[in-house]
């Protein structure tokens, strides 16, 4: 959708965007169609997608031969996506709140969406609830959210949720976005991310994901001590010399020993 038809739907409709749910609609087509470009969905996929807000990803979306579910909390929004894609046989649309959606909203192929800002990593962890993980997912993020996820070790984003994204996924930056594509403009830069699920097997089971963050967080919970400080360990390194491995491996260390 253009600005200006995105400006005329929120005004036939008695709609606004909601600061409190961070509400700011993709009006740039040539980027849209290049986002949904980069997902890797074949005819036949599964696809869910996070907050379509007014279809700027779900129009062209739809126009591949895939099966898309998409997930609105905005009952506003919801009303107006059913009536807009009601006749598209591969739409399903569910109305709520996907940090609690997602894990139950079916198995999914691929998965794409605009996160709000605010509630960006919620959503990204509820992502790890599903089973089996998406093999590929596209994101637009705060670009800062963005660089703590595809983060190093040894760096200041380095952190316990770079480390729980990079035990499953390969991450890729694709495209910085200026706030000035989206309506209303926020006042930060956006990034776009890829997700690859790596060939090898998952680091732990679904049931396990979870228990692997909370150690990741308590050993991050004062970084600049060391991990013998925050965990049962003799470790004297700070949480952030670990690598990925590392950390996984120290998780099923403290496993073995009963001492999660």
């Amino acid at each position: 959708m253009t600005l200006s038809e995105i400006k005329q739907a929120l005004a036939e409709n008695g709609l606004r965007p909601l600061e409190s749910l961070g509400q700011n609609f993709l009006f740039d087509q040539n980027i849209s169609r290049q986002i949904v470009s980069w997902l890797d969905a074949p005819p036949g996929a599964r696809v869910i997608e996070i907050g379509p807000g007014l279809g700027s990803l779900t129009q062209i979306l739809l126009d591949l031969d895939i099966e898309l579910t998409a997930i609105e909390i905005d009952k506003g929004l919801a009303r107006w996506l059913q009536n807009s894609f009601q006749l598209f046989k591969n739409f399903r649309l569910l109305t709520g709140d996907a940090v609690e959606l997602l894990p139950t909203a079916g198995p999914a192929d691929a998965v794409i969406g605009n996160l709000p800002y605010n509630v960006s990593t919620p959503l990204l962890i509820s992502l790890l609830d599903m089973d089996p993980l998406p093999r590929h997912c596209i994101f637009m993020l705060q670009k800062e959210v963005g660089q703590r996820l595809a983060a190093r070790p040894g760096t200041k984003e380095y952190g316990a949720v770079s480390i729980l994204f990079q035990s499953y996924y390969a991450l890729q930056s694709l495209k910085v976005l200026n706030g000035n594509v989206f309506y209303p403009a926020p006042d930060v830069d956006s990034l776009v991310l890829g997700f690859h699920l790596l060939p090898e097997a998952p680091a732990f089971p679904a049931t396990e994901r979870r228990a692997f963050y909370n150690l990741v967080r308590r050993g991050f919970s004062q970084r600049r001590k060391k991990l013998r400080n925050t965990l049962p360990v003799e470790c004297d390194l700070r949480p952030e010399a670990l690598s990925v491995v590392e950390w996984q491996d120290l998780y099923l260390q403290l496993k073995r020993e009963d001492k999660l």
